[in-house]
């Protein structure tokens, strides 16, 4: 994961739209990098909301192609900040008690 961890660290930022899927990792692994995102706003995304760089409706092409040239101008990262929010609300652990309360054990 060093390897993807340099990628993420050299992008300018990750795009992720789709019309449909369920909770995606690699938006999630963008923003744990400081990596800004333009992630589609129909997904199970919306539970990123705080931390999303750019939602855009992945049918409308004008609104992702200004979601691109704006992130492609822009110098910054995602705040270590929110990375640490990130990495605090979606770890391994709370995704088995999750798990685990769901299946009542």
């Amino acid at each position: 994961d060093e390897e993807l961890a340099i990628l993420y660290y050299y992008a300018k930022f990750s795009v992720y739209i789709s019309v449909a899927e369920g909770f995606g990792i690699p938006p999630i692994e963008s923003i744990a990098n400081n990596c800004p995102v333009i992630a589609s706003n129909n997904t199970a995304l919306a539970e990123l909301k705080s931390f999303i760089t750019i939602y855009v409706d992945c049918a409308n092409l004008s609104e992702v192609i200004l979601a691109y040239r704006g992130l492609e101008s822009m110098s910054g990262r995602v705040d270590d900040c929110i990375s640490r929010k990130l990495n605090d609300k979606f770890t391994w652990g709370q995704s088995a008690k999750i798990l685990l309360n769901q299946m009542n054990i």
